[in-house]
């Protein structure tokens, strides 16, 4: 596991040969060192509940979208880069998964035989408005015809209380390590 710092200084990315996959998508593997990378990020807050766009509510791979510092947004930009000049892919076709306001994308399995991890269990009344520390792992690259990006998964995920507007040490609300 590697702090964001940590990935976007890695020496080198490796990227397997592009596979197949559904209706015209294809995909390929990232390795450093040997490994799929995997970094720990503290989520400031989770600002909608996981979801899929047009599912039909049973999906167990949802959409998560966590804010994140500025600090670690940049560390991610900085390792996509590095796959982008790999790739040799134009900025207008890379759909970086940090968006506008430091909001990182990511893919979360509530089920399946990948499960996300949850330190005690994944709440009950919902994720919006909690904060976390989350591990990720990169799964890979997906290249579309009009987009290209990264494939990032939650591996494990430890969520806290509720953030209120005004609370600036949300790390305190997640107590100590599991």
């Amino acid at each position: 596991m590697q702090t964001t710092n940590e990935l976007a200084n890695v020496p080198d990315v490796e990227i397997s040969s592009l596979k197949d996959g559904k209706l015209g998508m294809k995909f390929a593997g990232v390795l450093v060192n040997g490994e799929r990378p995997s970094f720990k990020l503290d989520v400031l807050k989770i600002p909608f509940e996981p979801s899929v766009y047009n599912g039909t509510g049973l999906e167990i791979r949802k959409g998560l979208v966590m804010e994140i510092g500025p600090h670690d947004a940049a560390c991610i930009q900085a390792f996509e880069e590095k796959i982008k000049k790999k790739l040799n892919i134009p900025t207008d076709k890379w759909n970086s998964c940090v968006k506008p306001d430091h909001r990182l994308k990511a893919k979360i399995n509530m089920g399946g035989e990948d499960p996300c991890a949850f330190a005690g269990k994944a709440p009950e009344d919902g994720f919006r408005g909690r904060s976390a520390v989350a591990a990720l792992v990169v799964k890979g690259i997906y290249v579309q015809r009009q987009a290209t990006g990264l494939i990032l998964d939650v591996q494990a995920m430890k969520v806290g209380d509720r953030v209120k507007t005004d609370q600036t040490d949300y790390v305190a609300m997640l107590g100590s390590p599991a």
